[in-house]
């Protein structure tokens, strides 16, 4: 997450103290969300210049960093400024480990497999959802070379919030380093062949989803955004603009009682209780 360089605090009349929150903005996912400032492992004063009142004066921790009073107050710095650097080398080199990576146009090359039809299935609960996605995979005929023979197919998925918990190809179940790897961001599945349908199953927790980016709970409701790469923190795909595919059936199952309402895409095809729990409902489009 890359940190507007406008942190916000919240300071209140005379003798302030700066509270814990600060904003932050994601670069990658352009959302908006708030930090706590002890998670930066340090005291929030550390390297931070905050504005108050004319004429008020802040009260500071021994650690206090360098406080500014509007109305041209005079500076007063603390014996710290040691601490001070230490605090802003460590969010500098935060920053650049999670800084998003740039990809180019030039960088596409057409993939060697496509996936041209996909069925989803989400089964809701609080604190879970468990997607389940089958992939129907074809040869690229645009693909360089002979498309698709011998070559692997690469899906692209964010395991920071994606757990992977099974993946099968044509119902058989698949195994770990023989059949498919995982790498950071990547599934691979080796040198599918034409016509296989890939099934994967996998848990999401789109309550702890700050990202506004993939499946996650806004208030009573559940939201999805896809755009520009949040379908990979909802399940392994080849997350990119010249995959596409017709999404057939989508299925969607939640509490009855807390979520009345289930809205997907596409035309309705089917609705009603979820059989042997009279408390969930199910709406197949």
């Amino acid at each position: 997450m890359r940190v507007n360089p406008l942190a916000l605090f919240f300071i209140s009349g005379q003798q302030s103290m700066i509270r814990s929150g600060v904003v932050a903005f994601s670069r990658a996912s352009g959302a908006l969300a708030r930090r706590n400032v002890a998670s930066i492992r340090k005291s929030a004063w550390g390297g931070i210049i905050a504005t108050t009142t004319a004429g008020s004066t802040c009260q500071r921790p021994e650690s206090a960093a360098c406080l500014f009073a509007r109305g041209g107050a005079s500076a007063k710095l603390s014996t710290t400024s040691a601490l001070n650097s230490a605090v802003a080398a460590d969010v500098a080199e935060t920053l650049d480990a999670t800084a998003p990576v740039e990809v180019f146009r030039t960088d596409y090359k057409p993939l060697p497999h496509l996936v041209n039809k996909i069925n989803m299935d989400f089964c809701i609960h609080d604190g879970k959802t468990t997607v389940t996605s089958e992939l129907f995979i074809d040869p690229n005929p645009k693909a360089d070379g002979v498309a698709g023979v011998g070559t692997d197919l690469v899906l692209d998925g964010d395991e920071s919030c994606v757990k992977l918990l099974s993946v099968s190809v044509d119902g058989e179940e698949l195994e770990l380093g023989k059949d498919y790897t995982l790498e950071p961001q990547k599934l691979i599945l080796k040198s599918p062949k034409a016509g296989t349908v890939l099934k994967t199953v996998v848990e999401i927790v789109p309550e702890e989803n700050l990202q506004l980016s993939g499946l996650y709970k806004s208030g009573p409701m559940y939201c999805s955004q896809c755009e520009a790469l949040g379908f990979r923190r909802i399940t392994y795909y080849p997350d990119r603009p010249d995959n596409m595919a017709v999404f057939e059936k989508i299925r969607i199952e939640a509490d009855e009682a807390n979520y009345p309402v289930l809205l997907s895409n596409g035309n309705l095809m089917e609705s009603g209780k979820v059989e042997g729990d009279s408390g969930r409902r199910r709406k197949p489009s």
